[in-house]
């Protein structure tokens, strides 16, 4: 695509849409150099400012769906990283349905930051829901929350360009099936629009590992709170899609047959949220490629469990580590690469499996020590790129663009 089809592309667009015409006009040439020296699908392009951005997303992959800018269910009008692998990869599966960003644990003290970004927000009021007292005093504090949320939501993005999720699950005990109908009945007053509700089940659902709890237990639950949504739709005017929100947390092999059982018994849909294990997955693919690789993966591990209580204690509701089920740091150190993976591998049947391992190296996804450390020795790809890059700024001549 030629720098002025760029343009006439972003302007036809932006004319019906709105969004940031100036700043993105002028920015197609340096669009195009970073797209052509650049892979999109390895290589991290931050844009300062993101709403020059709009060539970069025609260019990776969302060329097809850039009348969709800033609409709901459409691209977002400032960069977003998981965009782009989305559009990828439904183009490749050839899904024809909706999709959404989610923005998670959103309060009042964060939403602000992904309004442009999403539309789909889970509301996370489960910090509000007090501990004794009537259904009033322990539910009520934390759907008004929610409520405040959701209006300042609706105000900045629309009512009618977001998908709202109240979430109540990240809380110690299970809430019941005469509880969730409370709480549905105050979200309709409270004027919500709730589409998903994520309440509380019995067991854990610690992230990257299997269900942890009494599973007929949990069967009687899911299937009772299936019908109090329902029985919700009827009574409250809430809308016709609500659905139960399953946070699991990933892998929960033990209990999907058991919801999928329901849901065809009763034709009711549900909406799950997953913690991704990608980064788990790519440790195992670190700890096998090389020596070099072996050594980092181990380092990994030693790091987090030095930072073991500071990357634990925020999740301590979705995370459940025995410190004396953890190797030490030798013994991290004598393996070979298929015992670092056994160990690390989601597979029960397997004896080297260790679910604590899996879960403390999990929580260490947002930490970039090991990177950090190891920068120097990508200096001198960087500056070759860097190099390219200029050589391809200098050969883009901007064309005369018509008024």
């Amino acid at each position: 695509m030629k720098p002025i089809e760029l343009r006439h592309r972003i302007l036809e667009t932006v004319s019906k849409n709105g969004g940031h015409l100036a700043s993105s006009l002028g920015a197609v040439e340096i669009a195009m150099a970073l797209a052509d020296v650049f892979d999109p699908e390895k290589d991290r392009v931050v844009w300062d400012v993101g709403h020059q951005a709009y060539a970069w997303k025609i260019l990776t992959g969302r060329a097809d769906s850039f009348a969709t800018l800033r609409k709901m269910g459409g691209i977002s009008g400032f960069p977003n990283p998981a965009e782009s692998k989305a559009d990828a990869a439904v183009a490749a599966l050839g899904y024809q349905g909706q999709y959404f960003v989610d923005a998670d644990h959103i309060n009042l003290g964060n939403v602000d930051r992904f309004i442009e970004a999403s539309d789909f927000f889970t509301i996370d009021v489960a910090d509000y829901i007090g501990h004794t007292g009537s259904m009033e005093e322990r539910f009520l504090p934390a759907i008004r929350e929610a409520g405040r949320i959701y209006r300042h939501i609706a105000e900045k993005k629309g009512a009618d360009n977001f998908v709202t999720e109240v979430s109540m699950d990240e809380v110690d005990e299970a809430q019941t099936p005469e509880e969730l109908r409370y709480i549905l009945r105050e979200i309709a007053r409270e004027g919500i629009p709730v589409q998903t509700i994520a309440p509380k089940f019995t067991g854990r659902f610690n992230k990257g590992v299997d269900y942890r709890g009494d599973i007929a237990q949990f069967e009687r639950e899911f299937e009772q709170d299936l019908l109090v949504i329902d029985e919700a739709v009827k009574t409250c005017g809430l809308p016709d899609n609500l659905k139960l929100s399953i946070h699991s947390g990933s892998d929960k092999f033990s209990i999907y047959p058991v919801m999928g059982r329901l849901i065809r018994k009763y034709d009711k849909g549900i909406h799950i949220k997953t913690a991704g294990t990608t980064w788990l997955e790519e440790n195992i693919g670190l700890a096998v490629a090389d020596s070099d690789a072996l050594r980092l993966a181990k380092k990994i591990y030693v790091n987090a469990l030095g930072r073991m209580e500071e990357l634990a204690v925020p999740y301590a509701t979705v995370i459940d580590i025995d410190a004396a089920a953890l190797p030490s740091p030798e013994e991290v150190e004598s393996w070979d690469a298929e015992t670092y993976a056994r160990t690390l591998r989601h597979n029960p049947s397997d004896p080297l499996y260790n679910p604590s391992f899996r879960q403390l190296i999990h929580k260490l996804s947002e930490s970039f020590q090991c990177y950090f450390n190891s920068f120097p020795s990508h200096m001198p790809r960087n500056i070759f790129w860097f190099l390219r890059l200029y050589h391809h700024l200098h050969e883009y001549v901007p064309p005369s663009f018509p008024a």
